[in-house]
């Protein structure tokens, strides 16, 4: 697997030597790669390394999921398209940072909403084979009422990038089907396992899906030590109210016996503070 590559250090030649490294792989692997997924090593995103490094900042940025840190993001990707019109994986992330700092209360839907869509569209009509692009516009769909099409566009998403950890997250929170979500958010940790916003949507599922185990519990504890961002929190508390008023009904229906939720009601203390409340 050693190889050396001394090149000058441009944007060609920087995405030169990944497609290099991922056709050699999977070479190795003896892989077959489809004419599409060919066209997708080789394809390059950006001729501009300034754009790429503003992309990269703003992808760092947006991975913190605060309101500040998002701010940062969406004005690092917007430096990139200003650099760089074309370059679509930019113009995905000013969607996706605009949708999140809607959800954390930074703008009202009128003003986000017009925002994220031009610059999803804009990310598709660049590039219609991105997979992170059908995602972006899944947001914008969900969001028009358009369900059929928010999930067509997520499993376009996932078709086009299955190794998008995002992709599976959203289209496991449209699904009806708690026990396929489950399958899919069990994917989106495998391919992004640091994120506690994954975890805490797994505990939930577990619990929805009467599977009152120390697994679920567990998930919540790494979560909040990995990544205590405020979306993140936020995420968390609405599962842990989700939780308590499951167990309420489950005790009172006789599910439960008093240790196993006297043993859960100490485990949830341990993940997040909060008021007792009689089960």
């Amino acid at each position: 697997w050693a190889e050396i590559y001394d090149r000058e250090l441009t944007a060609e030649n920087l995405f030169a030597i990944q497609s290099e490294i991922s056709t050699k792989i999977a070479q190795q692997l003896k892989a077959t790669l489809s004419p599409e997924e060919q066209t997708r090593v080789y394809d390059l995103p950006t001729a501009s390394l300034e754009a790429y490094n503003h992309y990269l900042r703003g992808r760092q940025f947006m991975e913190m999921r605060t309101r500040d840190g998002l701010e940062r993001a969406l004005a690092s990707f917007e430096q990139a398209v200003e650099i760089d019109p074309e370059f679509a994986l930019a113009w995905v992330g000013v969607a996706d940072s605009v949708h999140l700092l809607w959800e954390v209360g930074a703008y009202d839907h009128a003003e986000h909403f017009e925002r994220q869509a031009e610059a999803a569209e804009t990310a598709l009509a660049l590039n219609d084979q991105l997979g992170e692009a059908y995602a972006s516009m899944a947001s914008v769909y969900g969001k028009r009422g358009e369900d059929e099409k928010q999930l067509a566009a997520l499993e376009k998403a996932i078709e086009l990038n299955p190794n998008y950890a995002q992709a599976y997250l959203w289209y496991a929170n449209n699904l009806p089907d708690d026990e396929e979500s489950l399958q899919l958010l069990f994917k989106a940790a495998e391919l992004d396992p640091r994120s506690s916003l994954i975890k805490a949507n797994i505990a939930g599922r577990l619990m929805e899906l009467g599977r009152t185990s120390d697994r679920w519990i567990d998930l919540f504890g790494a979560g909040r030590r990995t990544e205590p961002d405020d979306r993140t929190k936020a995420k968390i508390d609405e599962v842990v109210a989700r939780i308590e008023q499951t167990l309420r009904t489950r005790y009172a229906e006789g599910g439960l016996t008093a240790q196993i939720v006297e043993k859960i009601d100490r485990s949830l203390d341990s993940v997040q503070p909060r008021e007792k409340q009689d089960l």
